[in-house]
């Protein structure tokens, strides 16, 4: 090859190494195997949690004695130090106020006070309400839980029948609603109320007349000495029950209003400090499962130790 042959051909290749994309573009080749994962990195930081319960202001702690609806009789302490807020005292359409409440291990533990306020006294009035919830595991698979609100006034309610003649004969489980009524389960279109001994009566709900009758251990029967003799009637809003001669079973009463005690009670407006003792009795009588789940006479004693906010108000700054 020639001198001036060489040159030509370094020319070309100059050529193809600066304009290395004038042709058309080839295809895609394969995609290429994974490469192996990388490292796991560092943990992220904690999210923060919605609220942070601060056992920093003080306890309401005491004793729930009563019979669980199993007819099974407790006395159980409890101890509940944690709060979302430590509570205090706030304007109520009718004057002052306190709002507290403290938590126990869960959130089916607390209490919470809402009573009527002032420097030298509290006390409970129509406006005030007292509640709790209270939860205990008995085995791994088995727990019972109380949970029980304050009803500050009495209610009047017509018995479907007489209470004395129930506790003698029926034994049937009354419930009340709030306005003093007191309505049958309804299912596959019959009427029923449970007794006291775990069983389930059903009547016709067109008719009023005795279904069957189902044991608590779930044995069913079409027939009852007792309950055969009965119906059920409703006149609106009421059920009541009449006898075999069409005379009614029925009566009027009264529940009483709980019971609230509040004794040695000092307050310190300058620190917040609030101490009182407290005993709180709530009537198992027909009372209702959201009122009183176990729907027997219960009593919670105890005392209360906080630190509270003097001044609760609707808006922050001055």
């Amino acid at each position: 090859m020639t001198l001036k042959h060489v040159a030509w051909s370094c020319s070309l290749l100059a050529l193809a190494l600066l304009f290395p994309g004038c042709g058309k573009d080839g295809d895609p080749g394969p995609q290429g195997i994974p490469g192996t994962q990388g490292a796991t990195g560092a943990a992220g930081a904690d999210g923060k949690s919605s609220f942070q319960l601060s056992t920093d202001y003080g306890n309401i702690q005491g004793t729930i004695t009563g019979i669980r609806n199993d007819g099974t009789a407790f006395s159980e302490p409890f101890d509940f130090n944690a709060c979302k807020d430590k509570g205090g005292i706030e304007n109520g359409f009718d004057g002052h106020y306190l709002a507290l409440t403290r938590y126990g291990e869960g959130s089916n533990n607390k209490m919470s006070f809402y009573l009527s306020f002032e420097k030298n006294q509290m006390s409970y009035s129509r406006s005030s309400t007292a509640d709790f919830q209270f939860f205990k595991e008995i085995t791994g698979s088995s727990a019972f839980r109380i949970n029980g609100i304050m009803v500050n006034h009495e209610i009047s309610v017509a018995w479907p029948i007489d209470p004395y003649l129930n506790d003698a004969k029926y034994h049937f489980i009354f419930n009340t609603n709030g306005d003093g009524t007191i309505r049958p389960g309804v299912e596959d279109s019959q009427f029923g109320f449970r007794t006291s001994d775990g069983s389930e009566v059903r009547f016709n709900s067109a008719s009023g007349a005795f279904i069957q009758i189902k044991a608590a251990d779930g044995t069913v029967s079409t027939t009852s000495p007792v309950y055969s003799k009965i119906r059920l009637i409703y006149s609106a809003p009421y059920y009541y029950f009449i006898d075999e001669f069409g005379v009614s079973l029925a009566s009027n009463g009264v529940i009483p209003a709980d019971r609230l005690e509040i004794q040695n009670y000092t307050y310190d407006d300058a620190t917040g400090s609030l101490k009182f003792t407290f005993k709180m009795q709530l009537e198992g009588f027909a009372r209702d499962r959201y009122t009183n789940s176990t729907q027997h006479p219960l009593t919670v004693s105890g005392k209360v130790d906080v630190n509270i906010y003097s001044g609760l108000l609707s808006r922050t700054g001055n």
